[in-house]
């Protein structure tokens, strides 16, 4: 597609090595695709997929949308994508250099062929995907949750409940939602459905006598250190413009940033969520933030444990 112009692209993702995954629409002559996944090295622009395409193993379809794609530490590119033709439906898909090759959605996914997977969740090898038009805050909050509760269960030993502090309560009131995580470690793909349950609160370790801890408020991103624990930005239940990035690590809150640190972005745009958060094997963190100005947003790194 050496002629093809881009119109708009999707956010990009990275890995150690500097290779490049993005999704763009596309416009030029009739007869070209209009939306592609692209691969790049930093000198060439490679289409691994687009809409003139037909799906792997499904003759008499095309490909016809695609989410933003995410590329791993070997350099494979997930992404989800929806198609038309004889069997219409929507689905996950591997790029390797070996090919393109559809994955084997977890069974009990309840999604119209008609809907998009789309990422909310990328660090290192592990993504989470949730159906389109699912609210954000939602799913970073349940996603959070999920993962906050499951590994302090497996916690060994038990924390005891008495040396414990709760950090996140339930919203009872909120509607659970679909989540599918996508493992891929060592050429080993795995999806797995992941149902979020807004009921269930967050606990940490917290000694007798230690400060109080503060109940957390927004949840706005996610990500994973390089030892795996567990990256976040949040603000505050009594202070919802107290924006920070924490740390759960080892069962226990850590506030890694001051307010004094955050207030380029909460004093610019009061309220408004940060946009993305990410993480590399370094110990960077990066995220994006509206600005002061209309729709302008800006990029801010941080190194956390």
């Amino acid at each position: 597609m050496a002629k093809t112009q881009y119109d708009s692209f999707s956010a990009p993702s990275i890995n150690d090595a500097g290779t490049i995954a993005f999704t763009a629409t596309l416009h030029d002559h009739e007869e070209s695709p209009t939306s592609a996944v692209f691969r790049s090295d930093g000198q060439n622009a490679t289409a691994i997929a687009n809409n003139a395409d037909d799906v792997p193993g499904m003759p008499g379809t095309k490909f016809q949308e695609f989410s933003a794609p995410l590329i791993n530490s070997q350099g494979n590119i997930l992404f989800a994508a929806r198609w038309e033709g004889k069997r219409p439906g929507t689905g996950l898909f591997l790029w390797s250099p070996t090919g393109l090759q559809a994955l084997d959605l977890p069974s009990g996914l309840k999604i119209p062929h008609k809907e998009l997977l789309v990422p909310i969740f990328f660090s290192h090898d592990e993504a989470m995907f949730v159906i389109r038009g699912t609210p954000q805050d939602v799913a970073i909050e349940q996603f959070f949750r999920a993962v906050a509760v499951r590994t302090l269960q497996e916690t060994t030993p038990p924390p005891d409940p008495a040396a414990s502090a709760q950090i996140l309560p339930p919203a009872p009131g909120e509607k659970p939602i679909q989540m599918v995580l996508v493992l891929a470690e060592a050429g080993n793909i795995q999806t797995v459905l992941l149902p979020g349950d807004p009921t269930q609160p967050v606990m940490i370790k917290h000694a007798a006598g230690s400060p109080e801890v503060k109940s957390l408020g927004r949840m706005e991103g996610q990500t994973t250190g390089d030892r795996g624990n567990i990256i976040f930005a949040a603000t505050l239940a009594d202070q919802a413009n107290d924006l920070a990035l924490y740390c759960l690590c080892q069962e226990q809150l850590i506030r890694e940033t001051t307010p004094e640190e955050f207030q380029p972005i909460t004093l610019a745009a009061p309220g408004k969520p940060i946009l993305s958060l990410a993480s590399d094997s370094q110990q960077t963190v990066a995220f994006i933030a509206p600005g002061a100005a209309g729709d302008a947003s800006a990029i801010y790194v941080a190194t956390v444990p």
